[in-house]
């Protein structure tokens, strides 16, 4: 129902599959193809980003400045100059992201900056780039992070009671998020053949999503056992940024569990305050 043109794709791509397998899908398989499907289009939306050059060595150098980061950028980009008085009385807060030559006082600490001092090092601009994109795409500002170590030696019903327990101890979670996590895996496991657990459920009275990654020891002979538990608490009420944000965060941390460098990073791990300030290293 919340992406119904996403769900049409998922369900013609969902027919290919089946038939390369040789067994029905069920209704949830399809449903969770549909968001990757909607997660792609996401992505390729081409939206045109606005853009801010700040420059104080006149026009000849801003028009020079606009035609290098077309070059390297491309045309989706709307690109506005500003001189060093006239920045000054401009809100740059609404801008993808701020070029400058020169530094810049009194601008929104979430606007990304590039102060440019080689304008013809395109390598450098490029990766400039890609960093800004990344912060501006993984905000999380509506997601509280948790982390635990759990123990391999206990069952995986143990593992989960032991992180609901640390998130009832600080007040995260309602009281029946506990049943609603174990109802769905009575139904379901949420356990996956890549060595990911995925137990979620609604969280009422909660604006925040609460993301608990469970980190467990390798097993290199178990190569089925279970390696990384992403908890995650839904907020029963969520505006358009905070599913957004939601959609963003799986598609994240799948993407960096399935980078084996960063997977044995997260090993090393030891607490949520580690956690916290190793995603946002991650991400700014």
């Amino acid at each position: 129902k919340k992406y119904p043109f996403a769900y049409e794709i998922g369900k013609v791509g969902m027919e290919k599959i089946e038939e390369l397998v040789g067994r029905a899908a069920s209704e949830a398989e399809t449903s969770y193809l549909a968001v990757y499907f909607e997660l792609m289009m996401r992505k390729d939306q081409n939206k045109e980003k606005e853009i801010a050059i700040v420059c104080n060595t006149g026009k000849g150098t801003a028009a020079l400045m606009k035609q290098q980061i077309t070059q390297v950028l491309g045309n989706n980009i709307n690109l506005k100059t500003y001189t060093e008085e006239e920045y000054q009385q401009t809100n740059l807060s609404n801008y993808f992201a701020v070029f400058t030559t020169v530094p810049l006082k009194n601008v929104d600490k979430k606007v990304p900056l590039i102060r440019i001092t080689n304008l013809f090092n395109n390598e450098w601009l490029h990766s400039e780039w890609e960093r800004v994109k990344k912060v501006n795409q993984l905000h999380f500002e509506n997601v509280s992070f948790i982390f635990t170590k759990v123990s391999p030696d206990i069952s995986y019903k143990a593992q989960l009671t032991s992180m609901i327990e640390s998130m009832t101890y600080l007040d995260m979670i309602d009281k029946n998020f506990q049943k609603r996590i174990f109802n769905r895996e009575d139904q379901q496991t949420t356990v996956f053949s890549n060595g990911v657990a995925f137990p979620h459920a609604i969280n009422f009275g909660s604006k925040k999503i609460i993301f608990h990654l469970g980190v467990l020891e390798k097993n290199p002979i178990e190569n089925d056992d279970i390696e990384f538990i992403f908890m995650v608490g839904i907020p029963d009420q969520m505006n358009d940024k905070v599913e957004s944000e939601l959609l963003q965060l799986y598609d994240y941390m799948l993407s960096i569990i399935s980078n084996s460098q960063k997977a044995n990073e997260l090993h090393q791990i030891n607490n949520s305050e580690e956690f916290s300030k190793w995603v946002r290293k991650e991400v700014f």
